[in-house]
Formats: structure tokens, sequence, C-alpha cells
């Protein structure tokens, strides 16, 4: 991350403050700052307590403690969003009071991926037509909850406030939110299976994630079933029952049934959908239940995977 000046806060804690945890401290005091954001800032070890370094968010602080923040400032980012002016009126499903609903075009960030990088993502978009949502969630991704690959297109939640990211958040934790997946993949699949092998970071190649047997790897889950067969590949429904990064496309290429289109994971040559960088995978279905309503929305597939597919040869399984 590029980083410039460091900003400095020095707080005395109150009497009606005695006894307040760390990181419920920071969080009042600094703002805009999620408690998610204050216990980040505690690890790096860039708070003090009576001019003690503390990487403890659960202390408890006493009246006239003294806190001190410092928070490196990052280099201002300057988005370019031309070509993204009706961009919400478009894609927008569903707007609620705690959140939005967006139908997400490939080959758009979900987030920036780094303060270095001036190309526009989602949530800079959002912030543009909601500003009130700079301040929801961690301060470099406002208002994400969960996010899909730069290439894969559907639907995605947004939180509008503070209540909704909590809650939205919660409902990922507890695997609440149901999401469903249509992919085109390499080859001919059973009619339905499910692959459990935990993931992880790929230690020779960081772009990458990897399916181990280790204690490094998270567990990771995902169900599949068959819909169609053709002579270019399968399309499957897909289910994450995890949400761990590149699952689909890391999962569906360890059984040798890589989306067509991701060169990352499985065919080198780009272009394999006549579309450059873009790789066979739309999140089709969300449902879930917020503050006792159930909500479920459905994306069709976009113009260009509906196109490719009607020119896909079916066959019958082999």
């Amino acid at each position: 991350m590029l980083e410039s000046m460091t900003e400095k806060l020095l707080i005395h804690v109150s009497e009606i403050e005695n006894a307040t945890r760390l990181d419920q401290f920071i969080t009042a005091h600094k703002k805009p700052c999620s408690r998610t954001e204050a216990q980040r800032i505690i690890e790096k070890g860039l708070v003090t307590v009576n001019d003690i370094i503390t990487t403890k968010s659960s202390r408890l602080l006493y009246t006239n403690d003294a806190v001190e923040i410092a928070t490196p400032q990052p280099t201002q980012r300057k988005p370019r969003f031309t070509g993204y002016e009706d961009f919400i009126k478009k894609n927008l499903v569903k707007e609620c009071e705690h959140f939005l609903v967006i139908n997400k075009p490939a080959g758009l960030l979900t987030h920036p991926a780094s303060v270095a990088n001036n190309e526009v993502s989602l949530s800079d978009i959002v912030v543009a037509d909601y500003p009130s949502i700079a301040n929801i969630g961690e301060a470099h991704r406002p208002g994400i909850v969960h996010r899909l690959d730069k290439f894969t297109s559907g639907l995605i939640l947004i939180a509008k406030t503070e209540q909704g990211y909590n809650e939205l958040r919660a409902l990922f934790s507890t695997r609440s939110v149901k999401k469903v997946y249509l992919a085109l993949v390499q080859g001919h699949t059973p009619e339905k299976g499910t692959i459990s092998t935990p993931i992880m970071r790929d230690a020779l190649d960081p772009r990458r994630m990897t399916c181990c047997f280790t204690s490094e790897g998270r567990p990771a889950e995902t169900y599949f079933e068959a819909v169609s067969y053709f002579q270019e590949g399968t399309l499957l429904r897909v289910y994450p029952r995890t949400g761990r990064t590149h699952q689909i496309r890391v999962h569906m290429a360890s059984i040798e049934h890589p989306l067509l289109g991701d060169t990352l994971y499985g065919n080198k040559r780009p272009g394999a959908l006549g579309i450059n960088e873009l790789h066979f995978l739309h999140a089709t279905e969300l449902s879930f239940t917020f503050d006792n309503t159930p909500f479920f929305f459905k994306a069709e597939l976009p113009n260009d995977l509906a196109a490719f597919l009607k020119t896909c040869h079916p066959v019958s399984k082999l």
C-alpha cells in the first residue's frame, strides 16, 4: 500500500468511558472507523496506551489513560468513471433501507485492488451515488460484505447502513446466504457432485489459490449439478457452501473441469469464449432472511454469455 503522512490522534479516557474496551473506544472517537478497522489498527501496533504499544483489542481502558492512534493516510485514488454514469440505474436489482442488490457486469472490480490502482470499482461507483456508504464497513472497501471476482458477473449485496453491514456479515459468517452460480466448464462432469477439498493461497503464485490437505488449508465445500451437456463442455448450477477466494474456479479445476475461459486455472489461451479475459461464471441467485423478511433475487445470464451458450452444440451425456 502506498502511504503518505501519518495522522496521530491523542485522546484521554473520560470517567464515563472507564472500563471500555480499546477497540470500542477507537470506534467511538475515530470517525469513520468500524470496529473491524479499529482492531486492524490495533493489531498493526499503531496504538499506544500511556506511551506503550498495545496489540490487544480487548484491553480495558481506565479514566485518564492516554490513547494515541497513529494511522497512515493512504494515497488519494482518482478512479475514472467514464462509461459508468448510468451504472446504478442500469444494474440496480433492489434497494432497501439497509442494503442494495446489484447485478455486477464482468470486467468490473468489486473493490479497489490497491490504493495505487485508479481502475474504477463497484464500490467507487456505489459511493459516488450513495456518499453515506463511504463510512460503512472497511475504509478501502466501503459497503462490501462479500465479493465477486473481476470477471465474474452477477448478484452482489452492498450494505447501505452500519446495521445492514453488521447483519449481512453475520449472515455470511453463519452461511445463511444461499448463492447459486451458473458455470460452463470444460469436459463432461458427473450429473452431480460435491467437492470438499480445503483451499489455501498458492505459495508459488500469490494470484492463485490451490487445493491442499495440510493444516494451512481452509475448509471449503462446493456442490454442483449438471444442467446441460455440450460438445464444448458442461453447463452447471453450482452451490458454494463456503466463500473462499476463487472457490468455484479452483475446485472445478481440481477435478479437471476448469471454467471455460479461465486462463488462471484452465486453458492458458485467452478468448476461449470469444471475449478476452472472460470466464463463464455468473452469480444467478441470492436468497437470505434479513430482519425476519425472506429475500430471493435472480439475475439471468448476461447477453455475452447467453449468446455464447446459444452457439454451443448439445450432446447426450456420455
